[in-house]
């Protein structure tokens, strides 16, 4: 079943075609006509499908699935407009460009994602939302080690799932990798290693926007 949640990629995908009908320009593509207008309502295209539509369009593949990292207000849940995608290398890997999350676990005041390098990940692996991060801190330790490297799902959610681990941006204190704990009287985030402290967020101070995203996997643990 195609899912048709990138409406803003689907109308650059129409406005790249111009005034080519969509058979016409799904020739352009390899791809039939019943496909472009998959595209057009919002169907993520094939990784090579987007490097042809970059080109033809005069932009990046980065700049098109950019598109798909905006705040979506009516879920709640919002996105972090991050730009990870660098280039696709081959039929098996993908490289993407990798941020570090300052002050995760450590609550670091007044801190903001930052580029630190590229990783070079399995193409199974990878989703337009997802954002390979480095986490520095310890507060996941055993689970997350210090300078591991984590993937981030930054797609729009409408709830929490409880005991999921996210990111959260904690207001004044900086990003926090936490299970999210649900209880009827509040939101808990709760570290893995027991040296750190529970953050309780009543519901009534609770603001979607904190959400970063869920952590998927583990790429790179540091064990050492």
């Amino acid at each position: 079943m195609e899912n048709y949640d990138n409406p803003e990629l689907g109308a650059e995908i129409k406005r790249i075609r111009g005034e080519l009908n969509q058979k016409e320009f799904g020739k352009s593509l390899g791809v039939s006509q019943g496909t472009v207008s998959k595209y057009e309502k919002g169907m993520m295209p094939e990784i090579p499908v987007l490097k042809m539509l970059a080109e033809i369009g005069n932009t990046t593949i980065d700049k098109l699935l950019s598109l798909k990292l905006e705040n979506d207000s009516e879920t709640g849940v919002a996105h972090i407009q991050l730009d990870p995608f660098i280039a696709y290398l081959n039929d098996n890997f993908v490289k993407m460009r990798m941020y570090h999350i300052s002050g995760a676990g450590n609550e670091m005041v007044n801190v903001e994602f930052e580029p630190v390098g590229e990783i070079v990940i399995p193409k199974h692996i990878y989703k337009p939302n997802y954002v390979p991060m480095k986490v520095i801190g310890e507060s996941m330790e055993k689970l997350i080690m210090n300078l591991s490297i984590v993937m981030v799902d930054t797609s729009p959610s409408e709830r929490l799932i409880d005991k999921k681990i996210y990111c959260f941006r904690i207001p004044y204190s900086g990003f926090i990798i936490r299970q999210a704990n649900t209880e009827p009287d509040g939101l808990y985030l709760e570290p893995f290693n027991k040296q750190f402290n529970t953050t309780k967020i009543d519901w009534s101070d609770f603001d979607p926007e904190i959400v970063v995203g869920r952590i998927v996997c583990n790429l790179i643990n540091n064990i050492g």
